[in-house]
C-alpha cells in the first residue's frame, strides 16, 4: 500500500522528487543585544521572504513594520534588550 502512493507522487511530479508543495519548516533562535540590528538565517525564507514568524519576549514582530527579509537576512527597525533573545519559525525555499 505505501509503495503504491510513494509511486503515484512520483509519477505525478509531487512530493520530495519533483515540485510543488510546500518547503520545509525551519525554527531559530537567535540571541539579540540591543546592538543587534540583523540576523542570518540558515535557509532563504520562503514567499518573497513572507513565510516566516518572528516572536520576541513572547510577543510577535510585525513584517515591514519591525522587520524585512532579504534572501537569508532579517533586518530589524526595533532596539533589543541586552541577552535577549528572538525566536525565529520560517518555511524554507
Amino acid at each position: 500500500f505505501p509503495v503504491t502512493i510513494f509511486r503515484a507522487i512520483k509519477d505525478k511530479k509531487g512530493g520530495a522528487s519533483g515540485g510543488g508543495g510546500m518547503g520545509r519548516p525551519e525554527h531559530e533562535p537567535h540571541n539579540v543585544s540591543s546592538a543587534t540590528t540583523s540576523i542570518t538565517l540558515a535557509n532563504r525564507v520562503a514567499a518573497n521572504g513572507r513565510a516566516i514568524w518572528v516572536v520576541y519576549q513572547g510577543s510577535p514582530l510585525t513584517y515591514g513594520t519591525h522587520y524585512t527579509v532579504s534572501g537569508r537576512t532579517v533586518t530589524f527597525t526595533v532596539t533589543f534588550y541586552d541577552s535577549t533573545s528572538v525566536d525565529v519559525t520560517y518555511i524554507r525555499t
